[in-house]
C-alpha cells in the first residue's frame, strides 16, 4: 500500500493569528484563524487517556497525524478531523526514509473534552 493510499483523510490545519495584549505582549488570536486543508492520517492511542479531577472532570486522549511531506504545521496549530479539534502538542516531525528522502511529517496531538 503507497503513501498516497494510507493518506486518505481530510486535515484542516488551523492556524491563530496574533494579537498583543494590554501589556504589549503577542499571543495567539484564535477569533479568525486561516486554514488548509490536507490528505492526511490519524492513529488515535486509546491506551493513553487520561481523567483529571480538580475543580471539574477533565478527559484527555492523544494520538498521532501523519500529513504529506512538506506540510507546513506547527506546535501551536490545531487540526480538525472528522469535526474533532485536536492540539498539536510538541513541536511536529519531518521523517525521512532511505531512497525517499522526506517521507512524511508527523505530530503527536491532544484532544480534551470537559
Amino acid at each position: 500500500m503507497s503513501l498516497d493510499q494510507i493518506l486518505s483523510i481530510p486535515i484542516t490545519i488551523q492556524r491563530a493569528g496574533s494579537t498583543p495584549d494590554r501589556y504589549g505582549n503577542v499571543g495567539l488570536d484564535w477569533s479568525t484563524p486561516t486554514s488548509v486543508t490536507v490528505l492526511g492520517w490519524l492513529d488515535t492511542n486509546q491506551r493513553k487517556m487520561k481523567e483529571d479531577i480538580r475543580d471539574r472532570d477533565e478527559l484527555e486522549s492523544d494520538g498521532n497525524a501523519f500529513l504529506p511531506a512538506g506540510t507546513d504545521v506547527r506546535g501551536t496549530d490545531r487540526l480538525v478531523i472528522n469535526g474533532i479539534t485536536y492540539q498539536v502538542y510538541g513541536i511536529p516531525a519531518p521523517v525521512y526514509r532511505p531512497g525517499w528522502g522526506l517521507h512524511h511529517v508527523e505530530c503527536r496531538i491532544k484532544r480534551y473534552a470537559g
